[in-house]
């Protein structure tokens, strides 16, 4: 110890058992007792002050198209249209579909595009830098 230059070098064994804690007792449920319900009031007790966090997992639905930007569903789209040209017997059925969608998107991101590029007063203008 000395060579490693530690000043007050700890005991090991009072580290790992703690002479403060040596008398501390935990209360022990026998397996009985967990299934027959003793411990129920407890449990949810501990399950409620969990749950404080003000989040609730329950209202907070979560849409995966709202991650994607139009670019990204027009690129996903056209993903699609060329993954079923791999796959002739698929492709009939499904293209037409998709063609419809594709369509569909690609509107909307003119829609967009051509909105950013809309002035409608000068305040417009300024608010939009």
């Amino acid at each position: 110890m000395r060579s490693l230059r530690i000043r007050n070098p700890m005991n090991v064994d009072e580290f790992i058992c703690n002479p403060a804690e040596e008398d501390t007792e935990m209360e022990v449920l026998s397996a009985e007792d967990l299934l027959s319900g003793v411990c129920d009031a407890a449990l949810a007790e501990s399950a409620e002050q969990a749950s404080d966090d003000g989040t609730d997992e329950d209202d907070a639905v979560v849409d995966p198209l709202d991650a994607l930007t139009t670019a990204d569903k027009a690129d996903a789209v056209r993903s699609v249209i060329f993954m079923l040209a791999e796959h002739p017997d698929v492709e009939m059925k499904a293209t037409e579909g998709l063609r419809t969608l594709q369509q569909r998107v690609r509107e909307q991101l003119r829609v967009e595009r051509e909105a950013v590029l809309t002035q409608t007063s000068i305040r417009g203008f300024f608010s939009a830098l």
